[in-house]
């Protein structure tokens, strides 16, 4: 973002703390801002009464499947975005890395080679498995995952910054 308004050389004067600091306060608004969205959505949703998506199962308990799986997925893929980003110091290119990434692992093959560890296991669930357990796998992968990355954030920033 800074390279973009010309800002990039006062944000690398700052120290790595701050740099951390200014980076996780972005990446937390984006994220509180897209599961607001995707919980607008959710309602938005079951307002239309689809018949037969819930059957024998409470709302909560789908709604609170959905907002654990949506934050796994948002938390991922934003601090993946922002990794890329930040290793190849281009906006455009990371997110083109990124869009080859979600492309391969939503295209069958990808989906078929993880199976239930896939990060979008929970989407490729059947309404009627949302009970099982077997999509929450990928989710419990995409936030290690996600923590992962969050931890190598310092060195990327150091040896990028």
């Amino acid at each position: 973002m800074e390279v973009k308004s010309k800002r990039a050389d006062v944000f690398h004067l700052y120290d790595q703390k701050k740099q951390l600091k200014v980076i996780s306060q972005r990446v937390g608004v984006q994220i509180l801002y897209l599961l607001i969205l995707s919980c607008v959505g959710y309602v938005l949703f079951f307002w239309q009464k689809p018949g037969g998506v819930n059957e024998g199962i409470s709302g909560i308990q789908i709604f609170l499947l959905y907002f654990i799986a949506m934050f796994g997925t948002i938390w991922f893929w934003s601090i993946c975005t922002v990794i890329l980003c930040t290793l190849l110091r281009n906006m455009w290119a990371g997110i083109g890395c990124l869009f080859g990434i979600v492309i391969g692992l939503i295209s069958k093959a990808g989906s078929s080679f993880f199976g239930n560890l896939g990060l979008f296991s929970f989407s490729f669930c059947e309404p009627t498995q949302l009970m099982s357990e077997s999509w929450i796998y990928g989710t419990l992968v995409s936030f290690i995952a996600g923590l992962f990355l969050f931890a190598v954030l310092p060195m990327t920033l150091k040896k990028r910054g």
